[in-house]
């Protein structure tokens, strides 16, 4: 056998065996329980292995709960995953999922629950949906006036909207004017509810070069989170005048290494950083209670204010800087204004914080029913 004849023969046979071993490495992993994925890295319940009954509608569905059950379990699946999404966005420069963007600098932004409509501003806002919203807020503050509590909405901003330099240049905006634009400027006219919009100082506080939100993650970051706390404060303090924030130096931040929600969307595990974090008060105890909510309480707050905040997961990093300056706090995370609750803990002030997003909602025609907030992508998101 010639020298050409050999090479070539070497090479097809180590093509025939990476070939083979492609095919059934996924059910060698299956069966022996290699390279497989958990619910804790998946972020959900992966299927069970379907059971054959006596009942003949388990045969009926055996095929499509096994075919699910395939999927979620064969060997090597978060390798090849990731591969996958490795060769789509470093090669393709696309996207594996479709709830999220690959965007310029390795960002990523959500693109689920029409966050890409909003980012365009194809659909503005009518008037009689600005009205309602703005009857919905201005229902809330009556039932808080009437009890002598001050109310104040704020509303963080998407990424989009802060870094619309690293969207991709395919994403373009029909308007000049996004739906929280044309919400603010109608408060400004029509309502004296408290509605704090965050972007100009979140805007300021870019030309730091420091970055406001994750890279891989749809949140802000603790420097963002700080930027919001310091604007909710300013209007809080003329109400509440024991409400002074601590400035930026003393700002509780703690280096970590996160992999953002939009990472674990795209099942890439190499997209982790490292970031800034809210570092929670040696002086506040939180208490998760199992109903969507979480109580902080502090130690030594005698006299201090209290606080009742009904937010998303934007809240989480706000919600650990506002803490440090009450008695207890209550944060609900919940798209329903608890008036039953705000009874029972009779607050000092109420706050409701939303992202920028739920404003695709439709507008609510019954103010004792809520925010119509997405609280599907706030569980997709929300990862700390």
């Amino acid at each position: 056998m010639d020298r050409r004849r050999l090479i070539g023969y070497v090479e097809s046979t180590a093509l025939t065996i990476g070939f083979c071993s492609a095919i059934w490495a996924p059910m060698l992993g299956m069966i022996f329980g290699m390279g497989q994925v958990t619910s804790a890295e998946e972020n959900r319940t992966l299927a069970k292995l379907p059971a054959v009954t006596r009942d003949v509608s388990t045969w009926i569905a055996f095929s499509q709960a096994y075919k699910e059950y395939f999927h979620d379990h064969f060997g090597f699946r978060g390798t090849l995953v990731q591969l996958q999404t490795s060769v789509k966005r470093e090669v393709l420069g696309i996207s594996s999922s479709p709830d999220v963007v690959v965007g310029r600098g390795e960002w990523l932004f959500y693109a689920g629950y029409h966050a890409l409509d909003n980012y365009r501003n194809i659909h503005p806002l009518t008037e009689p949906e600005l009205g309602a919203w703005e009857r919905l807020f201005a229902a809330r503050r009556d039932f808080l006036i009437k009890r002598r509590t001050p109310f104040f909405v704020i509303i963080a901003p998407d990424k989009h909207s802060i870094y619309p330099e690293y969207v991709p240049m395919r994403i373009t905006r029909l308007g000049h004017l996004s739906r929280l634009d044309q919400l603010v400027a109608y408060f400004r006219q029509h309502s004296t509810v408290p509605l704090i919009d965050v972007r100009r100082a979140l805007l300021q506080a870019k030309s730091s070069n420091r970055p406001l939100y994750y890279h891989t993650d749809t949140h802000w970051n603790a420097f963002g989170a700080y930027v919001g706390y310091r604007q909710l404060m300013a209007a809080m303090a003329p109400v509440v005048p024991t409400l002074q924030p601590f400035p930026e130096s003393e700002a509780p931040v703690v280096r970590s290494f996160r992999l953002g929600d939009l990472a674990r969307m795209l099942g890439d595990t190499s997209l982790g950083e490292d970031c800034d974090d809210v570092r929670p008060s040696p002086l506040v105890t939180s208490i998760p209670d199992g109903r969507a909510r979480s109580i902080s309480i502090r130690s030594g707050g005698e006299g201090l204010p209290t606080l009742v905040m009904f937010r998303d997961s934007f809240g989480t990093a706000l919600g650990d800087l506002l803490s440090r300056h009450f008695r207890k706090a209550v944060y609900v995370t919940s798209d329903l204004f608890d008036r039953d609750l705000i009874d029972r803990e009779r607050p000092d002030v109420v706050i409701v914080e939303m992202v920028e997003r739920a404003l695709m909602s439709p507008a609510p025609s019954d103010p004792d029913f809520g925010l119509k907030m997405n609280l599907a992508a706030g569980k997709a998101a929300n990862a700390r």
